[in-house]
């Protein structure tokens, strides 16, 4: 399948707390080996804050164990994403590009939020070379909005990230 990340997401029943923590370190361990073997990067999708991942790792003993960093998702925490993507730094392979509103619902990029600008500026800083996942809001015409979307992103890539 020539598959290059495997994404976990751990949010509701697989949130990390302290009554599952054992398991899923040990979970995450076997899992992170298989991926190894195969040459597939394992990333966590969670809230977790960038010393609670980095304690993770350490405790899973992977070299191919990284972050998914969700714009939307941390967004809402009311943390500073720009600190944590500071923090993170390379620990990062893939970002979920999504913007929300106070009420947690997924709008159209710029319309809630996130400040995508600071975003990418700060991705700039750190180097960033990982990959990106658009997660939109489709509007009134899902095509329509796709082309904004694409645009939108393309033109804060070429201005942040391209050399």
């Amino acid at each position: 399948l020539k598959i290059k990340k495997y994404i976990l997401p751990l949010y509701g029943k697989s949130f990390i707390n302290k009554n599952n923590k054992n398991k899923i370190v040990k979970n995450l361990s076997v899992i992170s080996k298989i991926c190894k073997i195969n040459k597939i990067e394992l990333l966590i999708e969670s809230n977790m804050s960038p010393k609670k991942f980095l304690g993770l790792k350490k405790k899973i003993k992977s070299n191919n164990f990284y972050f998914l960093f969700d714009t939307g998702n941390r967004v809402l925490l009311k943390k500073n994403l720009i600190l944590d993507i500071c923090k993170f730094k390379s620990e990062i392979k893939h970002i979920h590009l999504k913007d929300k509103n106070i009420n947690n619902k997924n709008v159209i990029f710029g319309k809630g939020e996130v400040d995508f600008n600071s975003i990418f500026k700060e991705l700039k800083k750190i180097n960033y070379k990982g990959s990106f996942a658009i997660e939109s809001q489709r509007g009134k015409d899902i095509k329509i909005q796709a082309t904004k979307n694409y645009f939108f992103f393309k033109n804060l890539i070429n201005k942040y990230l391209k050399k």
